[in-house]
């Protein structure tokens, strides 16, 4: 899905779970993560199936200002308990991985198929009961970067399978992180030495944002500024 090659990815834990920004997190940060997701969405997912996301994402900011707020402020309270005077630095930092977490490009059509989705429930969350709905809302925004985690790491085993059963019949490989030991990397002047075995030429993988037989990287540039008057509003 135009993934970069060795693009790090949570690894599994020992009970088969990943640990990510979303894990085990409190309700109060759930509600406000969800608020970013949304945020990301509304920025982001632009094709017309998607259209109301903007004023869903407005609406969901009017009808739970008061929620969202308290959790703001209890959010500030935690962090200047934990980490003193430098408290705001440390917040930014983490809200900042919470952005660029749901902006992950190849995650883009399924996360905007899923936050259009979760905006509609959302609607149906009655004044003063986000706090305790968020937690499962933002699970199912979730669902989809596990989805994509579990995709990439079977990526990366074919890959690896596809090596050991053609790698003495073509003689070349595309660029990519995921070699055998002792294996050289794709270059050029391995195709040529390669002669006749190399005739069928594989694509190139190696740039960010490539896709299977383009010529050119499809780069895409996430936004992840917040819409609303202030990140911490």
């Amino acid at each position: 899905m135009g993934a970069a090659p060795n693009l790090p990815i949570p690894p599994r834990s020992a009970d088969g779970t990943r640990k990510t920004i979303n894990t085990n997190v409190s309700p109060e940060q759930a509600t406000w993560s969800l608020r970013s997701a949304l945020n990301v969405a509304a920025l982001n997912c632009m094709n017309p199936q998607h259209a109301t996301m903007i004023e869903d994402y407005r609406g969901f900011l009017t009808t739970h200002k008061k929620t969202l707020a308290d959790v703001n402020a209890s959010l500030d309270k935690d962090y200047r308990a934990k980490h003193g005077k430098n408290y705001i630095k440390v917040r930014e930092a983490y809200q900042t991985q919470v952005y660029n977490y749901f902006a992950l490009p190849p995650t883009v059509p399924a996360f905007c198929d899923a936050a259009l989705a979760v905006g509609q429930e959302l609607k149906l969350v009655p004044v003063g009961s986000l706090v305790q709905n968020a937690p499962a809302a933002l699970a199912k925004l979730e669902n989809v970067f596990l989805g994509f985690y579990d995709g990439y790491d079977k990526y990366k085993v074919d890959f690896v399978n596809w090596q050991k059963s053609y790698n003495a019949t073509y003689g070349a490989l595309p660029s990519a992180a995921f070699f055998l030991p002792g294996e050289q990397r794709w270059s050029p002047e391995a195709v040529a030495q390669a002669g006749a075995s190399a005739a069928v030429q594989l694509p190139d993988y190696s740039r960010q944002g490539a896709q299977p037989g383009s010529a050119t990287p499809q780069v895409w540039n996430p936004v992840v500024e917040d819409i609303s008057s202030s990140s911490n509003e």
